[in-house]
């Protein structure tokens, strides 16, 4: 049996084998898994910002989480206080309100990283670029006279500036 070989998807950042599915752009040396790959299975916006809810449920899930919050305030205005009733629905306001927000507030967090190392990476490819475009460039040698490239004169061995 082979080894398993496990990559992220480039659109989604889910890690899966490839042995077991998924396909290999070679124009751009990145892999894709199934779902991604034939366009089902995660909405644009999901791709995105790398939440799997969809803006629908975390709405809802906020109102429901609201919803409980004024019962459990409400409960404590009649004559006869509940306290189990009251952290009840306390509890599940708060729980239903962190289940649709904290995923959010990760998924922008590493968005946001992502873009932070996007712009590294391309900031080092630049002066890659620049660099070699200086060192390309061909220079005439004081010396001799002779066009050469690089930082040294090629026939005569003195220094270009």
């Amino acid at each position: 049996m082979a080894k398993a070989h496990i990559v992220s998807c480039h659109a989604c950042r889910e890690q899966f084998d490839t042995f077991r599915g998924g396909y290999y752009n070679s124009e751009t040396n990145q892999y894709t898994c199934k779902q991604c790959g034939r366009g089902g299975g995660r909405s644009e916006r999901g791709v995105r910002i790398g939440m799997r809810q969809t803006m629908v449920g975390m709405v809802l899930k906020i109102l429901f989480g609201l919803l409980f919050f004024c019962v459990s305030v409400d409960s404590g205005e009649g004559s006869s206080w509940d306290y189990s009733y009251f952290l009840t629905c306390l509890t599940l306001g708060g729980a239903l309100i962190a289940w649709a927000v904290i995923p959010w507030v990760k998924a922008k967090r590493e968005s946001a990283e992502l873009i932070a190392l996007d712009e590294r990476m391309n900031a080092a490819v630049n002066d890659r670029k620049k660099r070699a475009a200086q060192t390309a460039e061909p220079r005439i040698c004081p010396g001799c006279g002779a066009t050469s490239i690089g930082p040294v004169c090629e026939y005569c061995g003195t220094r270009l500036c």
